[in-house]
């Protein structure tokens, strides 16, 4: 999990992203608060077997609070997949 967060800070991605642990999850934030919608969750068994969610936006989800679910098996593919998951949730605008 500290690899990809250290990969995730190195991205030129101006987005502030606040984070709170969860039952061995990384839950990423829009704001400082832990009442803020947690619009991302990662879990990672192993460096193979990551697993990434997003809150789906109330527009596009099938019922309140759905979430979306896929699974990494690199930690390349897990960035790219939690900053795919940051822009779909819509929990971030840009600037």
């Amino acid at each position: 999990m500290l690899d990809l967060i250290a990969r995730l800070r190195a991205l030129p991605d101006d987005r502030q992203v606040w984070g709170l642990t969860s039952h061995e999850r990384l839950c990423l934030l829009a704001t400082d608060s832990s009442a803020s919608p947690w619009y991302v969750i990662v879990a990672a068994l192993d460096s193979q077997n990551i697993f990434i969610e997003y809150l789906v936006p109330g527009d596009s989800a099938p019922w309140p609070n759905a979430y979306m679910r896929g699974e990494a098996r690199s930690h390349d593919d897990a960035v790219r997949m939690i900053v795919t998951a940051m822009n779909e949730s819509r929990g971030w605008t840009r600037a």
